[in-house]
């Protein structure tokens, strides 16, 4: 483990309700991550306590699948792997050029070392989201983006985000957002790619993942229309192609990784950067790949941010939560009288080990010693959760 730099040579750029950025002032072009203890859920930002090796968990997980994705070998054994997805598909997957450049150099990402349980990543140039009133329509606003990555950067050596959130989604788990789309639009099906007789209904899987888009830097996550993506990613066609193949073979590559470990990959999400470098412009894996960015479910029991929810949807607070976010005001949280109620007893317990438990699992050794197996952690669970 690499030392980190004296932390006054550093500033705080960015903290969030989990995530603090920090740039150091001898580096120009890298960044720190420091994930926290803290969590959120149902965008209310910081709870009122802490998970224990949350933050730590993070950054193990984070390495490891960085360096996982950084082997070519793992991209040349999943074209020979029995896959279980619609095989036309997967066939014109593994034929795109995308692919063919994952398997002889893999998938390049902003990862650079871990340094004393921060993640040090290159730094890429954040596009800029203003929000504008539209003149003459009243109570309408826009969201304007300055500096996309764009064509003319080709060859520039810059890195840009770009200002997505891709959502892969292999199904229709209990819970999915996606459920009430489909239900209330006939077509999007359609748009999204599924084959005319895949099934629609709650637990069903597709025969192949399909993709959705968000706004990253826009104060809510908006859901876009593929045209708005490929104009808001300030990418050229072929590039915003590259991004889409990407985003599915990571996704294919994940699910296999999980499913050697008898755990379920229903849906997640993933970000990028864009680097025009002189040898040709690539697309960097970026941000960070752990439980709060992925939903998995082993033998039944969600192993994410989903046990939270679970514990809170039914509390006074989450209901007057919901209630107050359905009034459309921005100002909802001052809607809401009262706070959550901090985790304790057995619940607390249950929910510091979980980050713990599914390191390990992933890493492949025991880095946090005394922890519960899954079968082990998942029976426990389940009591905790029932009483």
């Amino acid at each position: 483990m690499n030392k980190l730099q004296d932390p006054v040579q550093a500033n705080l750029i960015y903290e969030g309700s989990v995530k603090k950025i920090w740039k150091p002032q001898k580096e120009n072009d890298k960044l720190w991550f420091q994930f926290t203890d803290a969590y959120s859920v149902f965008d209310w930002g910081k709870m009122p306590d802490d998970i224990e090796n949350k933050g730590k968990s993070l950054t193990l997980m984070g390495e490891h699948f960085f360096k996982y994705f950084a082997k070519p070998e793992i991209w040349q054994k999943l074209e020979k792997t029995d896959l279980a997805l619609d095989q036309a598909w997967l066939k014109d997957r593994f034929a795109h050029a995308s692919f063919k450049n994952l398997v002889q150099n893999a998938m390049p990402n902003h990862f650079i070392k871990s340094i004393d349980g921060y993640l040090e990543v290159v730094q890429g140039i954040v596009p800029k989201a203003t929000v504008h009133n539209v003149s003459g329509i009243n109570g309408s606003s826009v969201y304007a983006y300055e500096n996309l990555p764009s064509a003319q950067k080709e060859g520039s050596g810059q890195r840009y985000l770009v200002p997505l959130e891709v959502v892969f989604r292999f199904g229709l788990p209990q819970g999915s957002s996606l459920i009430d789309r489909l239900k209330a639009n006939s077509g999007y099906a359609k748009s999204l790619g599924l084959p005319q007789d895949a099934k629609l209904e709650a637990d069903s899987k597709f025969p192949y993942p399909v993709l959705e888009f968000y706004t990253k830097l826009e104060p809510s996550d908006r859901l876009l229309s593929l045209q708005e993506a490929v104009l808001l990613s300030g990418l050229s066609a072929d590039q915003f192609d590259m991004l889409s193949e990407q985003t599915l073979m990571l996704a294919v590559a994940l699910r296999q990784f999980f499913k050697e470990r008898e755990i379920e990959l229903w849906d997640g999400k993933f970000e990028f950067l864009v680097e025009y470098t002189k040898s040709g412009t690539q697309i960097l894996l970026a941000d960070s790949i752990g439980p709060d960015e992925l939903r998995l479910i082993y033998k039944n029991c969600h192993l994410s941010k989903e046990i939270l929810r679970q514990i809170y949807k039914d509390s006074a607070w989450a209901k007057e939560l919901t209630s107050a976010k359905k009034s459309g005001s921005k100002d909802w949280k001052k809607m809401v009288s009262k706070g959550p109620e901090p985790l304790s007893g057995d619940t607390k317990k249950i929910v510091d080990q979980l980050y713990p438990v599914i390191t390990n699992c992933i890493v492949g050794k025991e880095v946090f010693a005394g922890c519960p197996n899954l079968d082990e952690y998942v029976k426990t669970l389940e009591r905790v959760l029932s009483a």
